[in-house]
């Protein structure tokens, strides 16, 4: 007789449980509603106070990309895609560059957005670029971070409900029938909780974790991934690799496209971007660890712009932004192009890291440094001959628009060696050796002459 009561009992001790738990992981109100008495609850201040300590540490990583034009050109875009509501209330993006070859972009939940050279150095215009900033921005103004662990939070409990409640449920109904029903879980794990602060960490563990077992395609050290390996930095790794849920993903391309058309960008750009961008990712799907190189979530991503595009009001992209200058874009990024050439080189992409000095060079021909670079590219690829002969040819060039440029006169020396040239590889090394002094002195590696066809092999040493 008093089994059904206290089953009763029980159950709505249940229900109001977990009716606790849904109010928890509540939507918040974005970050545009300007409230000098609004103050942050203390889960999320934690967030801050971890993005602060990121973002401190990122600003003083040598693969911070240090180009004051590009940044204020960045962040003037930037800017203008937060809506007026939200400058009140002091939200105010910083952009700034990471030297990585791979498809990458994230924000913190107090404003800094990172971007990858390699993401950069694929865009092709500006509203491209207005594109990616905006989504991240959407992350920043409906406040993603906390919101997503705070509903990781809410999942947990309602695992720990079922563990905990499932023998109160089920025991009385299953006694009659001589079957024990036992948790072996002290009802008190549900007041021990994980905060939010250990589940980013735990996230960002694991996260780490297999970042750092991906195989890699070059059998080499993944220059893309280290710095993220080596700090475990937890709120980048959440939004960059990891990723949201998503319903916050729709919501921040929402987002964008609203940006866009308040900003005075043609709203439907932004899904040629995303079909510009799948393309990328699928042409270099082996080698992207980060979520913007994931090409499998493009497609549903073009569903929601698509959608977001019809949802917008007649007449919405505004008249009053004018259109940026149609090769801004790529004037703006020439000295990133250059250097995440470079990136690209490491990480075995020649023929990309050519392709993007080349671009580099069609906006200013008389770069010394990108000139230097290729002819390192053309080095590196030396399938033949004739890849050596265009590496001579950019070294050359790059000596001729700056004589005092030594490192160039040293690859022209070991380069002519390597086509089997003495006297000119001596010449080009005496060059060297005058600029930087005896004590820079090098040998020449005795390679024979080289066919126009055929790169030749080192001599074999006979005993």
């Amino acid at each position: 007789m008093g089994t059904r009561p206290r089953l009763g009992v029980r159950l709505n001790a249940l229900c109001i449980v977990l009716v606790l738990c849904t109010a928890c992981a509540g939507k918040l109100p974005p970050l545009d509603v300007s409230e000098p008495s609004m103050t942050l609850a203390s889960d999320e201040a934690v967030l801050w106070e971890q993005a602060a300590r990121e973002h401190k540490k990122l600003s003083a990583s040598l693969s911070l990309l240090r180009d004051p034009i590009l940044e204020d050109y960045l962040n003037g875009v930037a800017h203008r895609l937060v809506p007026p509501a939200a400058h009140e209330a002091g939200i105010f993006p910083s952009v700034s560059v990471l030297i990585n070859p791979s498809l990458n972009a994230f924000a913190y939940p107090t404003g800094g957005i990172y971007v990858h050279s390699g993401l950069l150095a694929r865009l092709e215009n500006e509203v491209q670029l207005a594109t990616v900033l905006g989504h991240e921005i959407g992350h920043i103004v409906y406040r993603h971070a906390i919101r997503y662990l705070r509903q990781e939070r809410s999942k947990d409990l309602w695992q720990r409900v079922a563990i905990v409640t499932t023998p109160l449920v089920l025991g009385p109904l299953l006694a009659p029938l001589g079957v024990t029903v036992s948790s072996g879980v002290n009802p008190a794990v549900l007041l021990q909780r994980p905060s939010v602060e250990e589940i980013l960490r735990d996230q960002a563990l694991d996260t780490s974790f297999a970042l750092a077992t991906r195989p890699s395609s070059t059998g080499r050290v993944d220059s893309m991934i280290s710095l993220y390996t080596r700090a475990r930095p937890p709120l980048a790794l959440l939004a960059s690799v990891h990723g949201y849920s998503a319903s916050l993903v729709q919501e921040a391309d929402r987002f964008a496209v609203e940006a866009l058309a308040r900003a005075g960008y043609e709203p439907e750009a932004a899904d040629r971007t995303l079909a510009h961008l799948s393309g990328v990712a699928k042409a270099q799907a082996e080698q992207e660890p980060f979520w913007w190189g994931q090409s499998s979530l493009y497609e549903a991503r073009r569903r929601w712009i698509r959608s977001a595009i019809e949802a917008l009001p007649p007449g919405a992209p505004a008249t009053q932004g004018q259109q940026p200058e149609a090769n801004l874009y790529q004037q703006r990024i020439r000295v990133l192009m250059r250097e995440n050439a470079m990136a690209e080189l490491k990480v075995g992409r020649t023929e990309e890291a050519i392709a993007q000095l080349g671009r580099a060079l069609r906006l200013q021909p008389r770069d010394p440094i990108a000139l230097y670079d290729l002819g390192k590219a053309y080095a590196a690829k030396a399938s033949d001959a004739d890849e050596l002969r265009k590496a001579v040819e950019a070294y050359t060039h790059a000596i001729q628009i700056d004589a005092e440029f030594a490192d160039a006169y040293r690859e022209l020396a070991l380069t002519y060696a390597k086509l089997g040239e003495p006297e000119r590889a001596g010449e080009a090394k005496q060059a060297y050796v005058k600029l930087r002094g005896d004590l820079a002195d090098f040998a020449l590696p005795n390679i024979r002459a080289a066919t126009t066809r055929e790169f030749p092999a080192p001599p074999v040493r006979k005993d």
